[in-house]
C-alpha cells in the first residue's frame, strides 16, 4: 500500500497536483455559473461550487493530456508494467475528479 506522501509526489510528478486558480479557470467558472444560473439569483455557495467544478474540469483535461502523452511516449518506455502503473495512477485522478464534479453538479441543482 502506498502512503499519502507517495501519492502526493505522484500527483506532482504527473502534473496533477492541486490546481491554482488561474485566468482560464476563472473564465470557465464564470461561463459555467452563467449557464447554471440562467436568470436565477444563485448564492455564494453556488458560485464557489462552479469554481470548484471549473478547477476539476481543468484537472480532468490535464489528466487526459497526461494519459495521451504517456501513450505517445510508450515506445520509449521499455517496462510496460511501469507504463501501465503510471496509466492507472493518472486514471484514478481523472475518475476522482469526474466523480467529484458529478457530485458538485448534483448539489447545485
Amino acid at each position: 500500500m502506498v502512503g499519502k506522501g507517495q501519492v502526493s509526489k505522484n500527483a506532482v510528478k504527473h502534473g496533477l497536483a492541486a490546481v491554482a486558480a488561474d485566468e482560464e479557470t476563472n473564465a470557465i467558472a464564470e461561463k459555467l455559473l452563467a449557464v447554471l444560473c440562467e436568470g436565477q439569483n444563485r448564492s455564494i455557495i453556488a458560485r464557489e461550487r462552479a469554481r470548484e467544478i471549473a478547477e476539476l474540469q481543468s484537472l480532468i483535461v490535464r489528466a487526459r493530456a497526461a494519459k495521451a502523452e504517456l501513450f505517445n511516449n510508450a515506445s520509449n518506455e521499455p517496462d510496460l508494467g511501469e507504463l501501465l502503473d503510471q496509466y492507472r495512477r493518472i486514471d484514478r485522478y481523472e475518475h476522482r475528479a469526474l466523480s467529484r464534479k458529478k457530485t458538485l453538479l448534483r448539489d447545485i441543482y
